[in-house]
């Protein structure tokens, strides 16, 4: 199919969990469609791995098992995850079962189409035919208040698009992405008090710059001193969130906010050039192997593995996506170098003035290739006045 040119595929899972899997009749070996999921990431195609929730008999050992599926999922770089709430529609044998105990809640599917609003006469319609408008109805739950269901779908629909990695990471550390979820509700319900949601309803809030800062306070104030079981790994990717920050800015801003006296060229191995960063990244110093952490989250690693060893990491906003390059020791002392102030003369012999790490090579000969190659990575530039 990747030869062919396909581009992308739907994987309709439904449920993460085996015995939703049964009820409902379609039995899919859901460690046979994480395979599939996996092998046609390795080939560069899409996915959209579609589940749902608000099944009548799920549990929350069912809704864990679901999002866990999910969480999966968003390991690979060209999955795109959604969570459903369930649909009663027409003529399906679940509609059929509970037809005579639909519910009309105002929490809507976004699988069937509701139309922009409902006036009153239009909702005494609703009510008086739900034969009709099925898809305006929902069924029971046996375990769970349908106002949370929405609200953990709101939760993790904007958390998997802002906090990819960080929810990956959560997920292995905690083991259960939906106990972090309870453990906000409650950390912000203490925060806020009883309105939760201030002249706006749930997804106005949790697709808004106040869920975004809310949530990462809770991870850095109460889950990073509390809950961690692997603290290291939760502040790496803390600082991977803040990078990722600090590059949408600077891809968000206007052509002419870059403009001005100060400008990048090619680097010049002269004896006055003041290499500096490359304006299009991030450095961030941490206590962890970040690409030892990164692989184990990819294949679900135990993080008590990765190395606790320091680090400097260059993250690089490349074409709209973020090139992560982990530096090695002395590639991390020539990049704190170029500041920008320093001429390449002053570098070079700052840099020869400690131990060389190469052996029978002059620490000056080091430092230009060294340079060199950190130039080639789009990582330097010379500063022109």
């Amino acid at each position: 199919m990747a030869e062919t040119g396909c581009e992308g595929v739907f994987f309709g899972i439904d449920s993460g969990s085996e015995q939703l899997q049964q009820a409902m009749n379609k039995r899919l070996d859901l460690s046979e469609a994480a395979l599939r999921i996996e092998r046609t990431d390795k080939r560069g195609i899409k996915t959209t791995v579609s589940l749902i929730t608000g099944f009548p008999e799920e549990t929350k050992d069912d809704l864990r098992a679901t999002i866990g599926f999910l969480v999966d999922s968003l390991r690979f770089d060209n999955s795109e995850p959604q969570l459903h709430l369930l649909a009663p529609l027409a003529e399906t044998p679940i509609t059929t079962q509970y037809k005579d105990k639909l519910i009309f809640d105002d929490i809507f599917s976004d699988t069937s189409y509701q139309g922009w609003q409902q006036e009153v006469p239009d909702r005494e319609m609703i009510r008086s035919y739900p034969d009709i408008f099925v898809n305006f109805y929902a069924v029971p739950t046996c375990c769970f208040d349908r106002h949370y269901l929405r609200e953990l779908r709101e939760f993790i629909l904007k958390g998997m698009r802002e906090f990819r990695w960080l929810f990956v990471t959560l997920h292995q550390d905690y083991g259960d992405l939906v106990g972090v979820f309870d453990q906000w509700k409650s950390w912000y319900q203490q925060n806020r008090g009883d309105n939760l949601f201030p002249d706006c309803d749930v997804r106005t809030y949790y697709f808004s710059d106040d869920f975004r800062e809310e949530f990462l306070g809770f991870v850095r104030s109460y889950y990073l001193p509390r809950m961690a079981s692997y603290p290291m790994a939760i502040s790496a990717i803390l600082s991977y969130q803040s990078a990722l920050s600090d590059l949408d800015k600077i891809q968000g801003r206007p052509p002419e906010e870059d403009a001005g006296e100060i400008k990048e060229q090619r680097l010049g191995l002269r004896p006055g050039t003041r290499p500096t960063h490359a304006a299009n990244m991030r450095v961030m110093h941490m206590d962890i192997d970040f690409e030892e952490l990164q692989g184990s989250l990819r294949r679900r690693g135990r993080l008590d593995q990765v190395p606790a060893t320091p680090v400097t990491v260059v993250f690089r906003l490349v074409n709209k996506r973020v090139e992560v390059v982990q530096l090695s020791q002395d590639s991390a002392r020539l990049l704190a170098l170029c500041d920008g102030a320093h001429a390449l003369s002053d570098i070079v012999n700052s840099f020869s003035a400690g131990e060389a790490t190469t052996i029978n090579i002059p620490a000056d000969k080091v430092c230009l290739f060294g340079l060199t190659l950190l130039h080639e990575r789009g990582l330097i530039a010379e500063l022109v006045y």
